[in-house]
């Protein structure tokens, strides 16, 4: 599985197929501020992913989960587009910041997906605190 990530969101053949080895993709790992989540479209899970070689196992199953408008949010809040194209996940930087109250609402949502009760109460002050509430509710779902 190879990943690109373009500094624009423009659905064009140019810029889907642009293998990830002429955009420099350590560079632009380097780029996201870890830990990440995955939101799938029309889905209230939550997938963390903590840092470039978590990204990387995930990119080997990713293909066969992605749709069409599914995201990445990065820790500061960065907006990406997912999608894949000939085997190739490619993320779109949308260079918008995910609003923090949605945010806030899905990881409630999870929550409650993973059968945490209390989902209200969740409440965190950055957007790093919120994705770390992800990975210790699918901590616990896992025990």
């Amino acid at each position: 599985m190879k990943l690109s990530v373009l500094s624009d969101f423009k659905q064009d053949t140019h810029s889907i197929n642009t293998p990830c080895d002429t955009l420099g993709v350590d560079v632009q790992l380097a780029e996201l501020q870890w830990p990440v989540l995955v939101c799938y479209q029309g889905d209230d899970e939550l997938v963390y992913i903590a840092d470039e070689a978590a990204w990387l196992a995930y990119c080997d199953e990713a293909p066969t989960l992605i749709a069409g408008e599914d995201k990445l949010i990065d820790a500061s809040g960065q907006l990406y587009h997912m999608i894949e194209s000939d085997g190739q996940l490619v993320l779109f930087a949308t260079n918008r910041i995910f609003l923090f109250a949605e945010l806030l609402a899905l990881v409630r949502k999870n929550a409650c997906l993973v059968q945490q009760s209390c989902s209200a109460k969740i409440d965190a002050n950055t957007y790093r605190q919120l994705i770390h509430i992800v990975y210790d509710l699918n901590r616990v779902e896992s025990l």
